[in-house]
Order: C-alpha cells, then structure tokens, then sequence
C-alpha cells in the first residue's frame, strides 16, 4: 500500500493520496508561487498510483482559498481526472466549502463546469 502525503503551509494546500482506500484530499490554502507546477506534479503521482489494481475512487477537494493561478491548477487536475474516469466509472469528486465562504463555493461550481467526472458541492 502507497501513501502520498505532503503538508500544507500558510500558502500551499495539505494532500494526501491513499492507494488503498482510493481516496485523494487536497485541503488547505493555495496562494502560493507557480501553482502549476505543484499541481503538474500531483496529477503525475495521481496518474502513477492509478496504474496499479488499485484506482482512485473519490477525490476531496476542501480549500479555504484558492487564488487565479491556483485555479487553473486544478483546472489541469481536473482534465487529468477526465481521462482517467474514462478508464474508471467509479471515480467521484467533492468540493467541500464553508457555507459562509461563497467564493469557494462560485469556484467549485465553475470547476464543476469544467468536469466530466461526477462533481458534488458540498456545504460543510
């Protein structure tokens, strides 16, 4: 069994990547310098524990702020999840936000918009 962990900061977001259970969060705050290169490389290791008989299964995505450039991170993140749903049906995403963050919440639906994964919004 292989775990990924990173710890988050003040401006980068906490991940952690189950391949047992199947289950990816990225949490936190991601606020910080070249944003796409950071999530470049947690789409490769998200690929890489894929290959194996374990598949991920459900992706929490849990942020208390995500600046422009971050989006389009996850952007990236979510075309990568796109291609591998198409290999894995069982493949869900959950935008947790806090009800009186609505930025996060606009952001998770616009991201929603952009995803052809099962996408739910959930109010936390």
């Amino acid at each position: 069994m292989r775990i990924f962990q990173i710890e988050g900061s003040s401006t980068s977001p906490r991940v952690w990547l189950d391949e047992k259970s199947g289950i990816v969060e990225i949490s936190g705050v991601s606020t910080f310098h070249n944003p796409f290169h950071f999530y470049h490389c947690l789409a490769r290791w998200i690929h890489a524990f894929n290959l194996g008989e374990h598949k991920t299964r459900v992706v929490n995505m849990k942020f208390e702020c995500l600046d422009e450039e971050s989006r389009r991170g996850m952007e990236f993140i979510l075309q990568q999840l796109d291609l591998l749903s198409r290999e894995n049906d069982n493949l869900t995403i959950n935008w947790f936000y806090s009800r009186e963050n609505t930025l996060m919440q606009r952001m998770g639906m616009l991201l929603s918009l952009q995803s052809a994964v099962p996408f739910h919004l959930v109010a936390a």
